[in-house]
């Protein structure tokens, strides 16, 4: 540190040079919990000098500045993740009843989910949008029928999509029967009443989806992932990793986003076992799974904390900070 003493006692130092030596101080205290510049040091970089000019000053208050926005940034986004993952919490907590006792118990569920104003209506279109029976199963279910079922997909009275799908990384190809295209047959049709008991069964699970959905719990993640951005130009400016705090809480969100949609696989699995041992049919209701699982969100530089700041630092750094950076 004797180094530095001479540095500042020459007066060599930039004004913006004394503000970078104080943030690399501040985000190493933070990071490791060692301080590397004593107070006399501190004292002598922001109160121990005197500008030579004009310039000078305006160079080290607009540095200062900076630095005080992303101090104000940090602080917004600490607190909305502390927020988020009470949320996320809470949230959990609704899922895991829902999984070990609440979809057994009617009661239960009107109880749990009275104020989320989620509609039987809202429920059935979640499920007919994203579900079907598995054309290879009902086939194995019901082999006589098949020149019928082949005959209603040529006609497009039945539609089949095939896609990939995979569950607790356990690729597979699915060739299904779309529930929307079921839904429009006859009611005496034997594909549209197994189609209505078994959309009346998963009404529950889909209803905590929708009620976790509707929560919008990751919204806060692609405005973090804008302010990465902000951090990019940042960096340069003040020579200093000041973002590892912002990647710990994106990698924290994204923990969560994972954890979520574990357990609602480990719900959807239970639900489907309950079923088929209550009605011991090969045939279930086949739920897209990519379709309702929980998708990290892109960058969103509409969002709220990103919008505020990057006025902020476009009006400290006009240059650094031009429209489309």
């Amino acid at each position: 540190m004797q180094k530095l003493s001479n540095i500042l006692a020459s007066g060599n130092m930039t004004p913006k040079e004394r503000i970078i030596t104080q943030v690399k101080h501040y985000a190493h205290l933070e990071k490791t919990g060692i301080e590397i510049l004593s107070e006399s040091d501190i004292e002598a970089l922001g109160n121990g000098w005197k500008p030579k000019h004009t310039g000078e000053v305006s160079e080290y208050n607009r540095s200062l500045k900076g630095i005080k926005i992303e101090e104000f940034m940090k602080r917004d986004i600490l607190y909305l993740c502390a927020h988020t993952r009470l949320i996320i919490i809470r949230v959990s907590r609704v899922l895991d009843y829902a999984m070990f006792s609440g979809y057994k118990n009617k009661y239960s569920q009107d109880i749990l989910l009275a104020d989320s104003h989620i509609s039987k209506n809202d429920c059935d279109d979640f499920l007919i949008t994203n579900s079907g029976f598995n054309y290879d199963y009902i086939l194995e279910e019901f082999t006589k029928k098949k020149k019928e079922i082949d005959l209603q997909i040529k006609n497009n009275t039945l539609k089949v999509k095939i896609f990939e799908d995979e569950i607790l990384e356990l690729k597979r190809t699915v060739k299904l029967i779309t529930s929307r295209s079921l839904n429009k047959l006859e009611d005496e049709h034997f594909l549209k009443g197994a189609l209505k008991e078994q959309l009346e069964h998963y009404s529950y699970f889909a209803h905590v989806v929708l009620f976790i959905q509707k929560a919008e719990l990751f919204k806060l993640y692609g405005d973090l992932l804008a302010v990465r951005d902000i951090y990019k130009v940042l960096i340069e400016i003040y020579e200093t990793e000041i973002d590892f705090y912002l990647e710990e809480q994106i990698k924290e969100l994204e923990e969560a986003i994972d954890q979520l949609n574990k357990e609602i696989l480990f719900f959807i699995t239970q639900m489907g076992d309950e079923l088929f041992l209550d009605q011991k049919s090969k045939y279930l209701l086949d739920i897209r799974i990519k379709n309702i699982l929980f998708q990290k969100p892109k960058k969103d530089v509409h969002g709220s904390i990103y919008s505020k700041y990057i006025e902020e630092f476009r009006k400290v750094f006009p240059y650094e900070f031009k429209d489309g950076k």
